[in-house]
């Protein structure tokens, strides 16, 4: 790329603030640490290192963490970490508790220096600035991690887990957490522990990439690795890694490493374990004629491997289609059809008077006409929440394309003469308690269902329940309209 290079000509006249933006820019942009222009930005920092601020050491430490590691760019992180051993004496400002703050979480979660620690342990309980609620429970946790072993520090996070997994949300804290998990890979808790963490993270829905990172570069970076740990953790990991909806670097390998070294207790565990790899795009067809060829309707009465079995054949029919081996015979699709239609109904009974985002929609798009609640489809056993039909940006009148009782409150797709030329958007809310909870990533499910839909040509708009809930009515409105572009003159009939 032409900018690249022409950044690359001016390295050695920038100062560090624009060397960092750029770092932190050309990563977003996914540019390989190892390429030239960010050598050449990193040999700039390396350069530069004994003028850099403490809070550019804070930012640098954590870019050169994120980064796909190379010799260079590790030469500069511990050299990032003796900086601060040096520079915390010098710089900190001892009168502002949030830069206290911000040094202790850096000192414990990247130096090893007791006279460090006890430097910025002393200058906090010297302060007597006031201390906000979420800046106690950081230095809280700090100072435990100091005092106590990783022993000492597991057992903390499993009950933590435990209050939040009873259901006890003010437990949750997902800063907290991620602290504990930025200590448990710095200080080198070890594989065990690190599984351990994770499987708790999944339980909990919390998502932290650095340590699904850390993981996955110790693997590929240790491949023998695989054939001395349980085999169930693959599972593990690809779980995490749905759950996060993320696909990290070296993918392609990894994906054929954790698959062939993978094994599952049970049915149910294994539906589940292919619905993780759908969700990120991987359709294994060995293991997919296991499930298909394998399943009968007496190991699919659970509600819940139903709902894991048909979303993954529906899963593979729409977004698969060069997968070529046996399906489920006709005595089990028959067995999931009837489950569907019994689902979708009990789904209907309980949902149809509870469409929060309606109002908001109603409004948005001059009138209820315009808008048709509780679709059912065939290929999801959950019906969408909302459709509306655009023609050259203009709300189709849904009520001149029904084919049927115009009063029902639910629908079928097939009830609507739907125009060919029309754009089909399908509106569904995402409940809080299937979303991850520190950030807005879908679960496997709700991911696959979004696929399916976009694959049957619907814009699908996802709704996140817990941002819908927090918004007021009018900015409600405004975020409809952010995300569907309509022309709401001369609406067609």
């Amino acid at each position: 790329m032409k900018i690249l290079s022409i950044v690359n000509k001016q390295v050695m006249h920038l100062d560090s603030g624009q060397v960092i933006n750029l770092i932190k820019m050309f990563h977003l942009m996914e540019v390989p640490s190892s390429s030239i222009i960010m050598q050449s930005l990193i040999q700039s920092i390396r350069l530069s290192i004994n003028f850099l601020n403490l809070h550019e050491v804070y930012i640098l430490t954590r870019l050169m963490n994120k980064m796909e590691p190379t010799h260079l760019s590790h030469a500069v992180r511990l050299a990032l970490i003796e900086m601060f051993k040096v520079q915390v004496h010098l710089q900190l400002n001892t009168e502002r508790i949030q830069e206290l703050k911000s040094a202790l979480i850096y000192a414990t979660t990247y130096v090893n220096d007791e006279s460090v620690l006890e430097f910025i342990i002393e200058a906090i309980e010297s302060n007597k600035s006031p201390i906000d609620l979420n800046s106690s429970v950081i230095l809280l946790l700090r100072l435990l991690i100091i005092l106590l072993d990783n022993y000492g520090v597991m057992t903390i996070f499993n009950n933590l887990c435990i209050q939040i997994l009873k259901g006890n949300n003010e437990s949750y804290n997902s800063r907290l957490i991620d602290a504990i998990v930025n200590v448990s890979v710095v200080h080198n808790y070890g594989l065990q522990k690190w599984l351990t963490i994770l499987n708790l993270l999944n339980r909990i829905r919390h998502v932290n990439i650095q340590l699904l990172e850390h993981l996955l570069n110790y693997f590929y970076e240790n491949p023998s690795v695989f054939a001395k740990f349980h085999p169930t953790s693959c599972s593990l990991i690809m779980s995490g890694l749905a759950h996060a909806n993320y696909k990290p670097l070296h993918w392609n390998e990894l994906q054929n490493l954790l698959v062939n070294y993978v094994w599952v207790p049970d049915n149910t565990s294994l539906y589940s374990f292919v619905i993780d790899l759908a969700a990120l795009d991987y359709y294994n067809s060995n293991i997919l004629q296991k499930v298909f060829t394998d399943c009968s309707t007496t190991k699919v009465l659970s509600g819940n491997s139903c709902r894991l079995l048909y979303r993954l054949y529906h899963s593979v029919k729409a977004l698969c289609p060069i997968y070529s081996g046996p399906w489920f015979s006709n005595e089990t699709i028959h067995f999931l059809n009837n489950w569907k239609n019994q689902k979708s109904h009990q789904l209907l009974k309980s949902t149809h008077l509870n469409l929060p985002i309606l109002p908001a929609l109603e409004e948005f798009l001059g009138g209820s006409v315009y808008v048709r609640n509780n679709i059912i489809i065939n290929e999801l056993e959950e019906p969408i929440d909302h459709l509306i039909l655009l023609q050259d940006e203009h709300p189709i009148d849904m009520e001149s394309i029904l084919v049927n009782d115009a009063s029902k409150s639910f629908y079928n797709l097939e009830d609507f003469v739907i125009p060919s030329n029309s754009k089909r958007v399908a509106i569904v809310l995402i409940k809080s308690k299937t979303q991850s909870r520190n950030l807005l990533t879908l679960q496997p499910l709700d991911l696959l269902r979004i696929k399916i839909l976009e694959a049957m040509s619907f814009k699908v708009i996802p709704i996140f329940e817990n941002i819908w809930t927090n918004m007021s009515d009018y900015n409600r409105v405004l975020y409809l309209q952010s995300l569907i572009k309509i022309q709401k003159k001369e609406i067609l009939r």
